[in-house]
């Protein structure tokens, strides 16, 4: 029933599936967990323990264990991938959580069975020991019923938890939605998106879409639901509890197991003696004995201590005798026991009083109301009949020893009461006055046990019921209220906003879909996404038909193709574009492009022409030259079969050539032309291979160039050009040559045709030779093909398209060789190429990819990123925000300039450098050992290395020198080397270049300082600048170079001045520093989670610390100072990969998701503009793209992206993103 109520709270706010969730509030409340408050309150007793396995098949323990599997799977399959670390902690600790449940669920704790004195629980009401006090021996310690503020205090704590904790979720669900925060993994991802989408069609969806209190509705509901839950569970511990516990209680004369009861023993000083005797009888068999042994004058603190003593005893025991009958003292004593109602034993040891009669004479001295108690006679008796007397006594005691007992705790309780001026604070409880009924119920029945209610009792007991009957009416009023509250709130805020959502929702998605018909024409990437998006928003039929419309019109992302490790080589479509092939060095994969599918892996590369260009797939696509790794064999394999056709050898064919330099495939695949280097005549030589009859066809020995159509070879004999006809036949003999009127001295081939005319620059004009034709053709008169840079060779395209200009100036012009017509006229050839794409020139960015292709129309391109994979896009087809670069992943150090444009990374022995815009490698250096840092100067000229030299016959115990280098990236020669030192447990944590690259900061940690060199004088010992409280791991330089920040280990940064070296400033838990550009303010990372942005003037902080969802590890500021890119910690719950997020500092917020992802020796930086980003490191070096322009979400279903958040903010302000996808 519990579990219900819950569910059927949290179902309008959390949606059906995640209203489970509610469960967990019943689960843990029901379970039955050891009482600590009980526990604690029986500290000084003895407890057994036993097991029960019938408690492990109860529902109540089952279901905790059950939700913590369901939780930690949920929790292990969304972190299996991407923290292994993380993976295996839950993994050991779930199923300890899990035996601990059970253990706790399943032991019985019991106390012995052993009377419980006043004296041994505490004396107040509600405390631990009075539930206990009531308890039978043998019955468990579980948790027992919640008073009202208890019941309170636990309910309004599971409020808050519950609310902090759908608010964290709603946050990151609303986060992904927005595409304002990336999750690390996609399953995460999956699971936020799809709690996203439960939350957002709940009942109270517009709630949570926009308002801030929704959290807080929930809060109320999770209120409701534990009070709920907490009065269910009292009302079944009351249940349980109404056992009676004085109904199996020991029968009057049975002892109990153990010594128990307090008892008070009055005398008169003249039986002193008498009394000693007696009481180590009586302190052996009882629990405890009051006997007064000195004669202590009367006082009040006396008579206070003689009446606590006979209020808390058990049973009054009094020595009759003459002299005590006349004793005031002992007759007063007496008084107050029968006073109290207490059980009162007289024992006559005066033979005086035997003889006569004794109640006769205690009637005559004032005892007449003593004398209806059975009496003990004890008169002068041996030590037999001593032993006998204290068995009786100790029988006596006995009887009803726990009704007793609670009737002394009761004397107490009523007194304490009564003397606080009856103060409500002190009355019973309602499980507490229920044990007191019952108790009351079985007043013992003997006509001589001479016991029962006082007057202070009976009010204690019915002012205590007069409280728990208000109490009770106070906690139902208050539950009332609240569900009123609760209901009366969500009807309000559910009301209100539901016909408002949908009529906002339905106009939001008519609009996304007219604007999705508006952009049609210019914009094809967007209309798509503003059609997916109005469908989002709702199911409208304008969303319908503009979804089918824009799908019909838009497909320029084809497929991805994952990488398979190793590097693309390079790649090649077939003219139709039903084929892909993909060169992977050793291996090459046939793609399937219509069924988007692998047809195989095949050994080899691709064959290559002498120009660079691949020519390997005849022109229908079934068949492809691949050549062996050794170089000394071509395979031609059916595409479709992936079997060998035909296969080329050089020891076979007997040709002059051992290995193959390049070569061309004729597009009808009946053809073969390779070249070779013959080592014996130190020359080149070329064959032409017939593939239908597997023999030479011919074997001209000139370095030639095989026409599109594969019936001719273009031949460079001496000083001419021969163009070599090949005839249909195979015979070996040529089918005839035309001799060009161009010789090598003036011309030089530029490309063929795609009608197989040579085009050549021909001093400074461009000339086509058609076939057959001796003479040429001059598409512009004066004009040559101009080369493009960008790609390293002319500007022709497809043997169609070419940029032509006049002695390599402007105005550079785009043809089209085949119509002879001028496309575009721009000042320079990137800007023709990117004119002349409206001229349907094909488009290339080489910046983009390792390797591409395009089928002959331009209608597909295929581009390899540098990571491996292979994008099939159209010509109109988006690019991507972020690029990776062949930078190899280690774990070793690695460096950025402060342009962006330079990584360094380390590995090994050696440093190389990669030129971020090119992303290929510019240089590289051999080093001894790498042991530190790397650096750059402000221009990226100079980078500096910190390396460990180890000579080889060192002895183990000697310490290696520890140097700096520093070497010119240009040419990678060394100008600098700086001594650092030959502690070994020093290592160089930092370098910094001064602004003017005149002076090298570095941090050395084991000497915990920072030092200073001169490298105009590298042979002069470094300058101490900065001295740290520990190890000197990380230092920072300000921009204008007068302030360093230290880091050292013990979580301290101290900001010093790097002339006079004293300390300005320090912070303590910090572990990262930067300054800003202007060095006025310092920002810090403390313990791994937060960031604090520091005035340096006033040592104060400046606004308030904001805390990244993946750690604060590091910290760099923007070159304009508003943004800063925060790198991950560990300690945030992220193990080795840590995210690179970028912060808005005016508002404290992400600026987008996480842009990548560096291990902790890695490196960022922001380029100037601010608009790039590099990170450098373990998983990859990247080029993302800060911009607001730039940020595109992932693709959808292979076909487009989502739509960025700036355009769906530029339409929907404010609104959350719901895509179909």
């Amino acid at each position: 029933m519990s579990c219900l109520a819950c569910w059927g709270v949290f179902l309008p706010f959390l949606g059906p599936w995640l209203a489970l969730c509610g469960l967990l509030i019943p689960i843990t409340v029901f379970f039955p967990f050891p009482s600590t408050a009980v526990l604690w309150g029986w500290r000084k007793i003895r407890v057994t323990y036993g097991w029960s396995w019938g408690r492990l098949l109860r529902v109540e323990t089952v279901a905790l264990p059950v939700a913590l599997v369901a939780l930690g799977g949920v929790a292990l399959l969304a972190t299996s991938s991407r923290w292994p670390v993380l993976w295996w902690l839950m993994a050991v600790l779930l199923p300890m959580g899990i035996a601990a449940c059970l253990v706790a669920a399943a032991v019985e704790v019991r106390p012995a069975a052993v009377e419980i004195r006043p004296a041994d629980v505490p004396d107040g009401p509600g405390e631990a020991g009075t539930a206990a006090g009531t308890v039978p021996g043998g019955t468990a310690l579980r948790g027992r019923v919640l008073s009202v503020p208890a019941l309170a205090a636990r309910a309004a704590l599971i409020a808050v938890l519950s609310g902090l904790y759908v608010w964290a979720l709603g946050w990151a669900a609303r986060g992904v939605g927005t595409g304002n925060r990336q999750p690390a993994t996609a399953r995460i991802e999956k699971g936020v998106r799809w709690a996203d989408a439960q939350l957002a069609s709940s009942l109270f969806g517009p709630t949570y879409d926009r308002q801030w209190y929704w959290a807080f509705l929930v809060g109320a509901a999770a209120l409701l639901a534990a009070g709920c839950a907490l009065l269910m569970r009292n009302a079944l511990r009351r249940t349980a509890a109404a056992t009676d516990p004085f109904e199996a209680a020991a029968g009057t004369y049975e002892a109990p197991a153990g010594p128990t009861g307090k008892v008070f023993l009055s005398y008169s000083r003249k039986d002193t003696d008498f009394a000693r005797r007696l009481s180590p009888g009586l302190q052996e068999r009882l629990g405890e004995l009051w006997v007064d042994w000195q004669a202590i004058n009367p006082s009040e603190e006396w008579r206070e201590s003689i009446a606590r003593a006979v209020r808390t005893s058990d049973a009054f025991v009094v020595l009759l005798s003459r002299e005590a009958l006349s004793s005031t003292h002992c007759w007063d004593e007496c008084r107050q026991a029968m006073e109290l109602r207490k059980r009162i034993l007289p024992v006559v040891i005066d033979p005086e009083l035997e003889r006569s009669s004794t109640s006769g004479l205690m009637r005559e001295r004032g005892w007449g109301e003593l004398t209806a108690y059975q009496k003990l006679p004890l008169v002068e008796p041996d030590e037999e009949e001593l032993a006998q007397g204290v068995a009786d006594i100790a029988d006596f005691v006995h009887q009803q020893h726990r009704w007793v007992a609670f009737h002394s705790r009761l004397t107490n309780l009523a007194h304490q009461w009564w003397e606080s001026g009856r103060a409500e604070g002190l009355l019973l409880r309602s499980e507490e006055l229920s044990v007191a009924e019952a108790w009351q119920q079985h007043a013992p029945d003997e006509a001589d046990f001479h016991t029962g209610l006082t007057e202070k009792q009976r009010r204690y007991l019915d002012e205590s019921r007069r409280s728990v009957r208000r109490r009770t009416l106070r906690a139902r009023s208050l539950l009332a209220a609240g569900t009123a509250v609760v209901v009366a709130l969500s009807g309000l805020v559910a009301a209100g906003q539901a016909g408002a959502e949908n009529q906002y929702r339905t106009a939001l998605s008519r609009k996304l879909a007219a604007l999705s018909g508006d952009v049609a024409g210019t914009d094809p990437e967007k209309s798509l996404q503003y059609a997916l998006a109005a469908r989002g928003q709702a199911d409208t039929a304008e969303a319908r038909s503009a979804i089918a419309e824009r799908l019909d019109a838009y497909d320029a992302v084809r497929t991805v193709i994952a990488p398979r490790g190793a590097p693309v080589q390079d790649v090649a479509l077939s003219r139709k574009g039903d084929l892909l092939i993909i060169d992977r060095g050793e291996t090459t994969e046939v793609w399937d492009v219509k069924r988007a599918r692998s047809r195989g892996l095949l050994e080899g590369s691709l064959l290559h022409s002498g120009d660079g260009g691949h020519t390997a797939l005849s022109g229908d696509g079934r068949t492809v030259a691949l050549q062996s790794n050794d170089r000394r064999r071509v395979d031609l394999v059916d595409t479709a079969k992936l079997t060998v056709k035909d296969r080329f050898s050089t020891a076979e064919a007997g040709v002059s050539f051992g290995q193959i330099t390049d070569g061309q495939l004729s597009p009808d695949g009946k053809r073969l032309l390779l070249s070779g280097w013959s080592s014996s005549a130190n020359e080149s030589d070329e064959v032409v291979w017939d593939v239908r009859r597997h023999r030479l066809a011919d074997q001209s020995g000139c370095f030639g160039t095989m026409s599109p159509s594969g019936r001719s070879v273009l031949c460079e004999d001496g000083d001419d050009f021969v163009l070599r006809h090949l005839t249909d036949s195979g015979a070996e003999e040529e089918g005839g040559s035309t001799e060009l009127d161009a010789d090598a001295d003036s011309a030089s081939f530029v490309a063929f045709t795609t009608r197989d005319g040579a085009l050549f620059n021909v001093d400074g004009e461009a000339r086509v030779y058609e076939p057959g034709e001796a003479k040429p053709r001059v598409p512009v008169p004066g004009k040559a093909v101009a080369s493009w840079q960008r790609a390293g060779g002319p500007a022709v395209f497809d043997g169609r398209y070419a940029v032509l200009a006049e002695d390599g100036k402007e105005p550079f012009e785009m043809w089209d060789l085949l119509e002879n017509r001028r496309i575009a006229s721009a000042s320079n050839v990137e800007k023709a190429i990117e004119e002349g794409r409206d001229g349907r020139a094909p488009k290339f960015e080489p910046a983009w990819s390792n390797a591409r292709s395009a089928t002959p129309d331009g209608s597909l391109h295929a581009s390899a990123a540098a990571d491996g994979s292979v994008v099939l896009w159209g010509e109109d087809g988006p690019g991507r925000v972020s690029r990776k670069l062949p930078v190899p992943g280690k774990d070793d150090p690695y460096a950025i300039s402060p342009d962006a444009r330079t990584v360094a990374s380390a590995t090994g022995e050696s440093v190389s450098t990669w030129d971020t815009r090119a992303g290929r490698r510019t240089g590289s250096f051999q080093l001894d050992g790498i042991k530190g840092a790397l650096a750059f100067d402000r221009s990226g000229s100079l980078l500096a290395v910190a390396v460990m030299h180890a000579p080889a016959d060192r002895d183990h115990d000697e310490p290696s020198e520890l140097s700096v280098e520093v070497f010119r990236t240009r040419d990678g020669k060394r100008v600098a080397r700086l001594d650092a030192g030959e502690d070994s447990r020093n290592h160089v944590g930092d370098l910094m270049f001064s602004p003017g690259g005149k002076k090298l900061y570095g941090a050395l940690t084991g000497a915990y300082k920072v030092v200073e060199w001169d490298l105009a004088d590298s042979g002069e010992k470094p300058r101490t600048v900065a001295k740290t409280d520990g190890y000197a791991d990380h230092a920072v330089l300000s921009e204008d170079g007068t302030k360093l920040a230290t880091v050292s280990r013990q979580g301290t940064v101290g900001v010093w001045d790097t002339d006079s070296g004293d300390r300005l400033r320090t912070f303590h838990e910090a572990y990262g520093a930067a300054f800003s550009p202007d060095g006025r303010t310092l920002a810090t990372t403390h313990g791994g989670r937060s960031v604090s942005l520091w005035n340096l003037r006033s040592g104060k902080r400046s606004g308030s610390e904001f805390v990244p969802e993946g750690g604060a590890g590091d910290v760099q500021f923007s070159p304009d100072g508003r943004r800063l890119a925060v790198v991950g910690s560990p300690d945030g719950g992220l193990a080795g990969e840590l995210p690179v997020t970028l912060w808005d500092l005016s508002s404290r917020r992400p600026v987008g998701p996480r842009l990548a992802t560096v291990h902790n020796r890695g490196a960022v930086r922001i380029a100037p503009d601010g608009d790039t980003l590099v990170t450098a490191g373990r998983f990859g070096t990247s080029v993302v793209d800060v911009t607001p322009g730039g940020r595109v979400a992932s693709l959808c279903g292979m076909v487009t992206r989502k739509i960025s958040e700036r355009d769906w903010q530029e339409v929907a302000p404010g609104e959350r993103l719901r895509w179909p996808c």
